[in-house]
């Protein structure tokens, strides 16, 4: 949950483009996400034909009336999030369904220095195996949390998707998108399953085709190691942690395959280092993620 406070009220990221407004204990408004970038977020109350401009961090918001191009100081507002490395709810898919799915789209990163461990620590960190829009309300959709307007470079559909045609890792089948800003777009109906996976396979691909070749270089560019955190969390270490997790996977598959019971239990640790949870919860995640 992501909020920004004020003296007597908020503003609440609901996910998917969708904001209110509460003061006290009361809804005031709704809004729409209309866009983002590095320093503002800005809101769209269409009963009201406002905007409103929120700053990534704490500061002065401001609004502006619809037609105009006057922004006017509103509230000095304080950001209120999660902490990004603690999972809030329990995931949704087993562990081994995900790696099912990845083995079905394995011939897609086969050629990358990306394997299928490296894989499922980034699913678990950017989802945790749930298959929708996830982080912070952003448009990011999936397993992989890949940006709907990169999904150009893979399209079945496309017009600039030849690279992936010429080696292979075409995605069929995905739905129509709507730019919702610069760089910025979201579907317009929800990906399954497969599909979400092999989305992200193809951009690992992708990036790889197109010249970055070394793993690190690979994981810089899917996980924008360059953009600004959006919590206490750097990305260069949020990277770091998917490296240390897929290590750990590794070394618990022996163990695993003779001992399931004891196997189980260093999958967990495992990945605990990519994204933790809540220790009294480790029963709950242990039944989802091996039924």
């Amino acid at each position: 949950m992501e909020k920004y406070s004020y003296s007597g009220g908020y503003f609440v990221n609901l996910r998917n483009l969708k904001w209110e407004e509460w003061q006290g204990q009361q809804k005031t408004f709704v809004f729409t996400e209309t866009n983002i970038d590095a320093k503002w977020i800005t809101l769209h109350d269409s009963s009201r034909n406002i905007y409103v401009s929120l700053p990534i961090n704490n500061g002065k918001c401001y609004y502006m009336w619809g037609g105009t191009q006057n922004w006017v100081p509103l509230y000095d507002v304080k950001v209120i999030r999660q902490a990004p490395n603690t999972i809030q709810k329990l995931p949704e898919c087993s562990f081994d369904y995900m790696r099912f799915l990845i083995d079905l789209n394995y011939q897609v990163i086969q050629p990358t220095p990306i394997g299928k461990e490296l894989m499922l620590a980034i699913f678990w960190e950017e989802s945790p195996f749930f298959n929708n829009s996830f982080q912070q309300g952003g448009t990011a959709f999936g397993f992989g949390q890949v940006e709907p307007y990169e999904y150009y470079r893979f399209d079945a559909n496309g017009k600039h998707s030849q690279l992936a045609r010429r080696g292979n890792y075409l995605v069929y089948n995905l739905p129509p998108r709507q730019k919702v800003g610069p760089n910025r777009a979201r579907i317009l109906t929800p990906l399954d399953d497969y599909t979400s996976v092999r989305v992200a396979c193809a951009m690992v691909r992708d990036l790889f085709e197109r010249g970055i070749k070394t793993k690190q270089g690979i994981l810089n560019a899917y996980g924008t190691v360059s953009a600004p955190s959006h919590g206490s969390i750097p990305r260069p270490t949020v990277i770091q942690n998917w490296q240390n997790c897929e290590n750990a996977l590794i070394l618990a598959q022996p163990t695993m395959q003779v001992q399931p019971q004891i196997g189980q239990g260093l999958i967990l640790q495992a990945l605990r280092l990519a994204k933790t949870f809540n220790l009294n919860q480790q029963q709950q995640f242990q039944q989802i993620l091996f039924p």
